[in-house]
């Protein structure tokens, strides 16, 4: 794993370890499942923050290297979707997304912003693997953003760490995939753990 992939996981991992050693001394018989659920109630307490705030992250680029803006008064809620390369859960989530808002333009838009260095993401679109297939499908309410990152492209970064550092700090972003709910004016509304389950609950 690389240095700046282990930047993103620290916290993930650091809240793993402490409650594996815990469960070891609770019980000897530490359940993987036990402590999934332990981790789970972690990171549902870390979305508590910033609801109310203000969504002020910006500077985006689009696959085309264009720079874009978001609007958030285009549906009635949109969905910031913050993920990175190699993120198994993120996967499984926006292969989703397609069945959830197709046709639901005025409802809800989900745009998913990458934190991968912008080379490292566009790869994505252009090679077609299986694995991505999800991404080249078209829907008019789901838009694929990157964060621009002012690093120096000649040091291969897999992850924009200026820019991981500055989600980390505005919007205690320590896992992926993080959601983000945003009304019309711009502003944090909710923080789900599953954008899924989320959009299923709203019944759209």
């Amino acid at each position: 794993m690389s240095k700046n992939y282990f930047i993103v996981y620290y916290r993930f991992y650091i809240a793993v370890s402490f409650l594996f050693v815990f469960n070891i001394g609770c019980n000897n018989q530490p359940k993987s499942d036990q402590i999934a659920e332990k981790v789970k109630q972690v990171q549902v307490e870390s979305l508590n923050q910033h609801i109310g705030e203000r969504f002020d992250i910006s500077m985006f680029t689009d696959t085309s290297g264009k720079a874009v803006e978001i609007d958030f008064g285009v549906s009635d809620i949109t969905i910031i979707d913050f993920w990175i390369n190699e993120c198994p859960p993120c996967n499984k989530e926006m292969s989703q997304f397609k069945k959830l808002i197709e046709g639901k333009e005025s409802e809800i838009t989900i745009i998913s912003i990458s934190v991968s260095s912008y080379d490292f993401w566009k790869s994505l679109f252009t090679e077609k693997s299986e694995r991505y297939s999800f991404l080249t499908t078209e829907v008019a309410n789901w838009k694929h953003l990157n964060l621009k990152s002012r690093e120096n492209i000649n040091l291969k970064n897999p992850i924009s760490t200026d820019r991981l550092d500055e989600i980390t700090n505005k919007l205690s972003v320590s896992f992926f995939p993080s959601y983000f709910v945003i009304d019309k004016n711009g502003k944090i509304i909710a923080r789900p753990i599953s954008a899924v389950e989320y959009i299923e609950k709203l019944k759209i």
